[in-house]
């Protein structure tokens, strides 16, 4: 009954409790449906800090009680309102990942966990277009693509390839005036070295069984898509001057973007 109280606090609370008897043989089939209504309901952010306990419950449950919890924290998953709109009718999209977060904490933690939601829907270039559920990426399997393997570092951010094109060329023409200006015997003034940047993903490593990482973040690829939690990125091999450049969406598909939104891209080099 505490779990459909209007406070907070109050279901985080009784969450807290449930969380350590949700595996338990005689209650998890009332106890795990109840958890996963009050996810799919939820509009709290710290509501679902309650579960801390869960994950450990779930991972060492017996094999029939894992069978259960993932039918029900999959399809809570999947139901979760995407995006989460208040009632005065703002777009909760960080709520909504927060949400999302810990239901899928819960779901890897079962035998499998991972491999269950590499199979729902994500948010994808081709949905922030469209905006059509039937654009959103579904994992089918794993398909090679030997261009792309490999570790990669990022060098830059940018709109788009032609941008990057557009300054390679003109740091090219620089450097070739400036080496005639030498050869002229005339005296070139020094410009200050770049300052380091900082960017939201630093590189990746592509491993030739579809694996891959992001610092200590494992993850799947397939195809010419990195596939994250939530949302795949879009990557594509461009040889510029004879060298290739892996080109990588940086992400952050949203309904609260603007129609005429798309994201940028990380410009990465082999390490």
């Amino acid at each position: 009954a505490l779990m459909k109280e209007d406070d907070w606090w109050t279901q985080s609370a009784a969450l807290g409790l449930l969380s350590k008897v949700a595996a338990n043989e005689t209650v998890y089939r009332k106890v795990l449906p109840a958890i996963g209504d009050l996810a799919v309901k939820n509009s709290e952010c710290a509501t679902l800090w309650g579960a801390k306990d869960l994950p450990g419950q779930l991972s060492a449950a017996k094999p029939e009680v894992q069978k259960f919890a993932m039918q029900v924290f999959t399809k809570a998953y999947d139901l979760m309102p995407d995006p989460l709109i208040a009632p005065g009718g703002a777009n909760l999209a960080t709520g909504t990942k927060i949400f999302k977060d810990s239901v899928r904490k819960w779901i890897t933690a079962l035998p499998g966990g991972s491999a269950e939601l590499s199979k729902l829907p994500k948010l994808s270039s081709e949905w922030q277009a469209s905006r059509k559920d039937t654009d959103k990426y579904v994992y089918s399997g794993f398909s090679a693509n030997k261009a792309i393997v490999g570790n990669w570092r990022t060098i830059d951010q940018v709109r788009s390839v032609k941008d990057y094109e557009d300054k390679l060329a003109k740091e090219a023409a620089q450097k070739a005036k400036d080496d005639a200006a030498r050869k002229a015997g005339k005296k070139i003034k020094k410009r200050p070295p770049p300052k380091p940047k900082k960017y939201g993903l630093a590189g990746i490593a592509l491993n030739a069984d579809g694996s891959a990482a992001i610092g200590r973040s494992k993850m799947q690829w397939s195809g010419d898509k990195l596939i994250k939690a939530t949302e795949v990125l879009g990557m594509k091999i461009h040889n510029i001057g004879g060298k290739d450049y892996l080109f990588v969406e940086t992400g952050g598909f949203s309904p609260a973007h603007p129609a005429e939104w798309s994201p940028s891209y990380y410009v990465m080099t082999r390490k």
